[in-house]
């Protein structure tokens, strides 16, 4: 008697009423199907695939990638040779949340997976990684030709990421290009792409080569410059004073001839 009437107090400070069975140790396991089931995953990343369970108790809770049936953990410990999976429990009060996490995610990780608990009857919820491939270009690659003495905008294009890159570095012929004062390199981020851009004032032939960007924990782009100088012409007075001088110098000639 005095349990329920404790459970009732304390619904009025931490849970509502028809959350009461849910801290009820009779009650059997059971997940949240309104959590997300399908987990987006970038290449070369991290990414956390997540069940949320209730009345979980003291079961235990295992990941199965389910093309191969292979037990990928149980509870905390790793159970396959490749320690890029490792799991993850957080408490809520209410639920627990067992995630699934891979670092450095490939392509081949991509497809459905299991989370399942340790119950009297088997309960599992299946979950989908996707996994997406970044894609870095520098617009207008892989050479460009520009005039000695221009201002020149390289502009190297992120897209199709989960989480925008932190920064970008830029390399000339292979050494890294330091900006001190922020006014050569930018980086800003919009919806679908984010864009790195290496602004070169005033360039000369010794501006030419091999520029690369290389987003954070991303693939690299490449872009060769070629400078070229302006082609000096020559003064064409020159010819034409001297074809008006031979013009002169026959006429001259003819009018000598006729008054002869």
């Amino acid at each position: 008697m005095w349990k329920h009437v404790v459970l009732v107090l304390l619904c009025g400070f931490l849970v509502c009423t028809d959350q009461l069975e849910l801290i009820d140790n009779t009650q059997e396991p059971f997940f949240d199907v309104t959590a997300d089931s399908v987990f987006t995953g970038q290449l070369g990343g991290r990414v956390f695939l997540s069940c949320a369970i209730y009345n979980l108790h003291n079961k235990s809770v295992s990941w199965i990638r389910e093309r191969d049936g292979y037990i990928l953990t149980v509870g905390r410990e790793t159970f396959i040779s490749d320690h890029r999976f490792f799991a993850v429990q957080s408490d809520t009060g209410l639920s627990d949340t067992w995630s699934l996490g891979i670092n450095n995610v490939r392509m081949s990780d991509q497809g459905k997976y299991q989370c399942q608990v340790s119950a009297a009857e088997k309960l599992s919820r299946n979950t989908e990684l996707v996994v997406i491939k970044p894609q870095v270009t520098i617009v207008g690659g892989p050479e460009l030709h520009v005039k000695s003495g221009s201002r020149v905008q390289l502009r190297c294009l992120i897209s199709q990421t989960v989480d925008p890159p932190a920064y970008v570095t830029w390399y000339f012929n292979g050494k890294m290009l330091v900006d001190f004062s922020e006014s050569h390199v930018s980086l800003s981020h919009s919806v679908t792409e984010s864009t790195s851009r290496l602004t070169l004032r005033d360039i000369n032939r010794s501006d030419g080569g091999n520029y690369t960007c290389q987003p954070a924990n991303l693939q690299k782009a490449h872009v060769t410059l070629h400078v070229i100088e302006p082609v000096e012409i020559e003064p064409r007075l020159s010819v034409t004073s001297g074809v008006t001088a031979d013009l002169g110098s026959g006429l001259a000639l003819v009018l000598c001839f006729l008054l002869a």
